[in-house]
């Protein structure tokens, strides 16, 4: 996948994810990812994210994706 326009002020993407799962009649478990792997963007504004799920990740909480979701600390007009 590719992400475009991306601000210039921005040398990175962070991958969070939630995954809900559950077996027969069990209730639906959550958890909550982030990815590892820093998405370069490059001199273009476009960062290329290949996501395989073997990537290594680092457990969070619903909170820290919450507060990390669409945080947005620059914009262009």
């Amino acid at each position: 996948m590719q992400i475009t326009n991306i601000d210039s002020a921005y040398n990175y993407v962070y991958v969070y994810y939630s995954r809900y799962t559950a077996e027969g009649q069990e209730e639906f478990s959550t958890e909550y990812k982030k990815i590892s792997k820093k998405f370069v963007v490059n001199n273009y504004g476009v960062s290329t994210l290949l996501i395989t799920g073997f990537e290594d990740t680092i457990p969070i909480s619903a909170a820290d994706i919450n507060l990390n979701y669409n945080v947005v600390d620059a914009a262009v007009a």
